[in-house]
Formats: structure tokens, C-alpha cells, sequence
């Protein structure tokens, strides 16, 4: 485990905004609607003020201002909190279910959201007011109507096309659990990966190009095939790591081409346009080891602990998540770290003595969250990105570990 490398400004660096969203029970509702999550934004804010030690117990929800599309769409709402009458929000954005902003103290900018007419949202706090049938921004000044309702649609088309959500930067993450109160605690990363990205001249594949060759070589257009491409990844890891066969030769990628080697485990794992199954990508990746000449070690499911361990020996993750809320959304993607943040916090609890008299103590508590750096197989393969191990969206996760060697 090499020793973390962080600048003064990242550490330092306290962020209110939360673009795309946070993390586990923090900041995920973990019920869905928007019933739900009014109530998780209001749990998020009683969070917050618990961590800066900001006096709340008569805080309530004044107000529920909707947020629209350019098709008068219910796509955010503003969830207005009154706290002795100083005025705190959360944004939430209805589309991903996640929250985008918070601010405290904010009554002014509260108020201009409650004169308008109607309110717009193009996502990543791009905010129009619409007022005296103009449109203005949160200062005032008068938007392109033609411009703005371009984010508009872009933000709502790559949302609802995308069933993806929570896969993160490193800035994301990090930026957003400084400012919770977190701080590091520990990370693994096999050799060659990084917080947000690889070392020169390893190469990680995503699908887009991995099928366009066995298209232009093949003509069969292919759909769903984050499992053999996974297992792709997994083996030009072995490539670039120069782990030698049986016969002594570097011999990880079939014929050294990893088209050839995609190619080979769309058969190996019984692929069709549904997807793959986990065991068969498992037992795959087996026969596959096998037929270039190598010894291959594999675990059985891996908890966190198991991930840690995996990650510690060098070894990449073959790691199956699947959506909570529908069952027949899933991905296969490639875990090559583990990054886990702490943080120590007192709260005030309240008690009660025979029965009804009313008591006060302070309890501290240690919360930590923990995070997967992933290869997710799309165009950001090879620029680091990570998931939340109790994320909501994917709690449901299968991992199994891999190494091969020729002795």
C-alpha cells in the first residue's frame, strides 16, 4: 500500500456542492418517490447540522418548491428548512433520486426562488427563474431562453436514457466526505491504478470500441457485454503486468490481441444480447486461464474484507452489480481498489430517568464509508471511477477474485 499523495488544496478543500449526488445512507434515499426522498433530504440536512454542531432541534420543512423541465416536468424540488428562523435548502434532483446542493443561512436566495413564476433546472445547479415572463438566473440577470433550455433537454434526455447513476470521480468523493467530516483512513490499488486513472501504458477497454471491431470484423452487432469485456480488462491486466505462463511467455491476451481474447470469452461464458450470468464469467475466466498455459487462483465470493485482502495480493476483481430496483438491470465491471474514509462525531442523545424525566449525554460515534475504484468498461474506463460498496442502487454485488501464474 503505497502512502497517500495529497495536496494542501485537496485537504483543505470543503465543498456544500454535491453534483450527481452522494453516497450510502448519508445521502441516498433508500425508499424511492418523492415522498421518500423529501423525508431522506430532511434526514441529510439533521446530518449536517450534527457534524458542524449546529443547534437544530425545532428544524422543519417550511416549504417544497418543484423545479421543472422546459415541458413543465417535475424534475428537482427545493426542500426549504426552517431552523429558528434561519433558512438552510437541499436540492434534490427527482431524476437520479440523489441531492445536488445544499446551503444554510440562505433566506435571501430562498426568497427569490418563492417570487418566481416557475422554476427550472438543468441540473449541476444550473438554475432559471422564470419571472415577468423573463428568464433569469439566481442573481438576476436575464438567461438565453434557447441556450438554457438546451441544458435542459440534455440534462433530462442523458438522465432518463442513462439507468446508470452513482459511479463517481475521485473529486467527487473526496471533495464531498471532507466536507461531511471525514478524513482518510485507508486505500488499496493494485499496481498501476490510481485515484483517477492508470499508469502509462496500461490500457483498460470499453465496450463501445470492443464491439465496433467484432462488428466491423464479424458483422454481428453485439449489446450487453460488460461480462466478456470485464474479463477482457482482467487478462490485459495479467499482459501489462508480464506474468509468465507454463512455457515462460507472456501470453495473457489470445494471439496478444485483446479483440481476440473478447472474442474468446463471448464464447467461453455462453454470451447473448440478455448479458452474461456471473458464474458463467467466472468459469470462463477459468477455462480461458487454462487455454493459455497458466495456473489461475480463484476465490470464492469475496466480502470487504475478502476485497481488501484481494487487492493487497495484486489481484484483480471480477465484480457483478445489480440494481435494487430492477432486477434486470445489472453490470460486470473490474475492481482495482479500495478507498475508506472516517470520521468521529459527538452527538447529543437524549435519555429518559424512571420513565418520563427527560435526560441529556453526549455520544461519540466512529462512521466510516467505504468505496470501489472501479474499470466500469464505458468511455471512462481508463479515467478512474468508484462506487459506494453500501450504495442503495447497488447493494447487491458479487465479487470474485483472480491470479494466474505459470509455476
Amino acid at each position: 500500500m503505497s502512502k497517500r499523495k495529497t495536496s494542501f488544496a485537496l485537504i483543505c478543500a470543503f465543498s456544500l456542492t454535491l453534483l450527481f449526488g452522494f453516497f450510502g445512507n448519508t445521502t441516498r434515499a433508500y425508499a424511492f418517490g418523492e415522498a421518500n426522498l423529501e423525508k431522506a433530504g430532511l434526514n441529510f440536512m439533521l446530518k449536517q447540522y450534527i457534524v458542524r454542531d449546529i443547534e437544530h432541534s425545532a428544524a422543519e420543512v417550511s416549504d417544497v418548491i418543484i423545479m421543472h423541465d422546459q415541458t413543465s416536468n417535475a424534475v428537482g424540488k427545493i426542500i426549504v428548512i426552517n431552523r429558528y428562523d434561519y433558512y438552510d435548502f437541499v436540492t434534490l434532483n427527482l431524476l437520479l433520486e440523489t441531492f445536488d446542493e445544499f446551503q444554510f443561512n440562505a433566506y435571501y436566495l430562498i426568497r427569490e426562488f418563492q417570487k418566481a413564476d416557475k422554476v427550472y433546472y438543468a441540473g449541476n445547479l444550473m438554475y432559471g427563474l422564470r419571472k415577468n415572463n423573463k428568464l433569469v438566473d439566481i442573481n438576476g440577470n436575464i438567461i438565453d431562453k434557447e441556450s438554457f433550455f438546451e441544458e435542459v433537454s440534455y440534462f433530462v434526455g442523458n438522465t432518463v436514457n442513462s439507468e446508470f447513476g452513482n459511479f463517481y470521480t475521485w473529486s467527487q468523493i473526496s471533495s464531498n466526505m471532507f466536507g461531511q467530516g471525514f478524513s482518510f483512513h485507508n486505500w488499496r490499488y493494485l499496481p498501476g491504478t490510481f485515484e483517477n486513472g492508470v499508469i502509462s501504458g496500461l490500457h483498460f477497454h470499453n465496450q463501445d470500441v470492443l464491439n465496433e471491431w467484432h462488428l466491423h470484423r464479424h458483422g454481428r452487432i453485439l449489446v450487453n457485454t460488460c461480462g466478456p469485456v470485464a474479463a477482457t480488462n482482467i487478462f490485459t491486466y495479467f499482459q501489462w503486468a508480464g506474468i509468465r505462463n507454463r512455457a515462460g511467455v507472456v501470453h495473457s491476451l489470445r494471439n496478444l490481441s485483446e479483440h481476440d481474447t473478447f472474442d474468446r470469452f463471448l464464447t467461453l461464458s455462453n454470451w447473448n444480447a440478455g448479458g452474461t450470468y456471473m458464474s458463467n464469467m467466472r468459469t470462463a475466466v477459468i477455462q480461458y486461464a487454462g487455454e493459455q498455459g497458466y495456473w489461475i487462483e480463484a476465490s470464492g465470493r469475496l466480502d470487504m474484507s475478502g476485497i481488501r485482502s484481494s487487492l493487497d495480493r495484486g489481484h484483480p476483481i471480477l465484480s457483478g452489480l445489480w440494481s435494487t430496483r430492477n432486477p434486470n438491470l445489472g453490470h460486470m465491471v473490474v475492481t482495482v481498489g479500495q478507498e475508506t474514509f472516517r470520521r468521529q462525531i459527538t452527538v447529543r442523545e437524549r435519555y429518559t430517568v424512571l420513565f418520563f424525566i427527560p435526560r441529556y449525554r453526549y455520544v461519540t460515534r466512529i462512521e466510516y464509508q467505504s468505496f470501489l475504484r472501479i474499470v466500469d468498461g464505458w468511455s471512462t474506463t481508463n479515467q478512474g471511477r468508484f462506487i459506494n460498496h453500501n450504495d442503495a442502487i447497488w447493494r447487491n454485488q458479487i465479487h470474485y477474485s483472480f491470479m494466474i501464474s505459470g509455476i
